[in-house]
């Protein structure tokens, strides 16, 4: 969380050997991460998630509670 309330969901790298080199890095107000980790709990508990998915769903029912 930055200091002005929004969050960066991080495309990893920007390092000059990094194959991320020139994306753009997209930054989500605090609403919308709460809207994604709201999301995810849902689906989590409808069983909606994928195998490799649900370790994702549990970690955001507890930064939940």
């Amino acid at each position: 969380m930055l200091d002005d309330g929004t969050a960066c969901l991080s495309e990893r790298g920007t390092a000059k050997n990094s194959p991320y080199v020139g994306r753009n890095i997209v930054v989500y107000d605090s609403k919308i991460i709460e809207m994604i980790i709201s999301a995810y709990v849902i689906a989590s508990g409808n069983n909606s998630l994928q195998k490799n998915q649900f370790h994702i769903g549990k970690r955001c029912a507890i930064l939940l509670v």
